[in-house]
């Protein structure tokens, strides 16, 4: 298997230069789960009832790893964060000049 994962990692690294590689992985396989994430990749979603094997459903697990300087896009939870930060960040310095002069 990390021959298969050195190749497509190998490929991201020349033209046209694509900013991420995604995967697909049942759930509940641990050991592949476990093999991407040491590798780099990072849980992007998981997909319900994605496969079906013998009459039976089972969830998908996207992976993603970010490549040639990309990052992920920015969420609505990221957004709040960085916008309550800018807006505490006169209160927390006018908290520090208070308790230590």
């Amino acid at each position: 298997m990390w021959k298969v994962v050195h190749f497509y990692v190998q490929i991201v690294d020349n033209p046209p230069y694509p900013k991420a590689v995604f995967l697909h992985v049942l759930s509940t396989n641990i050991p592949a789960i476990n093999f991407y994430k040491s590798n780099g990749f990072i849980h992007h979603e998981t997909l319900l009832n994605y496969y079906r094997m013998d009459g039976a459903y089972g969830d998908g697990c996207t992976y993603v790893l970010y490549t040639n300087g990309a990052r992920p896009p920015f969420s609505f939870a990221d957004v709040c964060r960085s916008v309550g930060a800018a807006l505490c960040f006169p209160i927390k310095a006018l908290c520090r000049v208070l308790v230590y002069s």
